[in-house]
């Protein structure tokens, strides 16, 4: 099986551009260069040379995977952290942990491909023409984002804040100390400050007030 394919154009002033790709669903072929994504039909059609490689190592399927599901997530994913309101227990706020995956609803299928691929996640149409892939749980998006890490670039420090807040929540979520509570504060203020929102983002002060820290 066509695990990997290397496109080298040879009129590159850089001796060569070499990309590979990651395959998508309805196989579909992308290819991702540093920076960018192209289709690998239009490439050839350009008159980029290829050569196909055999891969059948060990994982080698599943890394792809992990590798598409990550670009599609830096392009068209989000990472949050939130403080909700708790109807019932002693503590009135809660912590939840968020993956979600956002698509056009006319071309949701990767939606699908990728719960598929995670096993885990909740899909919906929203009224905005929007589908979305919605992964909650701390353990659950702890362990996601630990696979998705090495691939993942332009969310990188995002991903490292909720890694950890995920971390932190499922080793103690029912005894969190106030030390804890500011690290999660913490985690909060970065993920919010590298995503981009239209909502206003709330202040280190703000969510400090939420949870009782303040002096």
């Amino acid at each position: 099986m066509l695990l990997r394919e290397v496109i080298r154009d040879d009129n590159s002033a850089n001796n060569g551009g070499i990309f590979e790709w990651f395959w998508s669903v309805d196989n579909h072929l992308l290819l991702r260069s540093s920076d960018m994504w192209y289709n690998l039909p239009a490439c050839r059609q350009a008159g980029l040379r290829t050569r196909i490689i055999k891969d059948n190592t060990v994982g080698s399927q599943s890394k792809v995977n992990l590798a598409y599901i990550a670009g599609f997530l830096d392009g068209d994913g989000s990472l949050m952290l939130q403080i909700k309101k708790r109807k019932d227990g002693k503590s009135k706020r809660r912590f939840m942990c968020t993956i979600c995956f956002y698509q056009d609803s006319r071309h949701e299928k990767p939606l699908y491909w990728i719960r598929r691929i995670l096993g885990i996640g909740y899909l919906s149409r929203r009224n905005d023409g929007m589908s979305e892939l919605r992964i909650n749980g701390f353990k659950q998006v702890r362990d996601i984002i630990k696979d998705l890490l090495p691939f993942i670039r332009f969310k990188k420090e995002q991903a490292k804040s909720l890694l950890k807040a995920a971390d932190l929540l499922t080793k103690k979520s029912g005894n969190l100390s106030k030390n804890d509570l500011f690290k999660l504060v913490d985690c909060i203020v970065v993920i919010q400050k590298n995503n981009y929102a239209t909502k206003k983002k709330k202040t280190r002060k703000d969510l400090l007030k939420i949870l009782d820290l303040t002096p």
